[in-house]
């Protein structure tokens, strides 16, 4: 998935997103952390994502992040959040930007996107 197209998803979900799911490696120093996007979807529906990141090093997360959220992957910016002696070659800056403006970030090796299956019904 694209991030444009993981963007137009975020925009339609009107529900919170939790850190659901944070494991720490116990030979190394990165982990990986998931994130749950959930809201309502415009219909009789419920949509939900789970965004995961693995080997993160650093981030800068809520516990909870109010929607609408933007995600990117900034490279370009890394030196204004990251010290040159903790950069990484295989480590990117993503970051999501909630509806206030607030731009939080995670620096990880990479991501997985999983849309969860939608659930019909009331």
């Amino acid at each position: 998935m694209e991030n444009s197209e993981l963007n137009s998803y975020l925009q339609v979900l009107e529900g919170f997103a939790d850190i659901e799911f944070i494991e720490r490696e116990s030979h190394d120093v990165s982990g990986k952390i998931r994130i749950k996007f959930t809201g309502d979807t415009g219909s009789i529906d419920k949509g939900e994502i789970e965004l995961t990141f693995y080997g993160v090093t650093v981030m800068y997360l809520p516990f909870r992040l109010m929607p609408t959220c933007e995600f990117g992957q900034n490279d370009v910016e890394v030196d204004r959040f990251i010290s040159p002696q903790d950069q990484e070659d295989d480590c990117h800056l993503y970051t999501l930007k909630d509806d206030s403006g607030t731009v939080w970030w995670v620096y990880a090796e990479g991501f997985e996107i999983k849309v969860l299956p939608i659930f019909y019904g009331k």
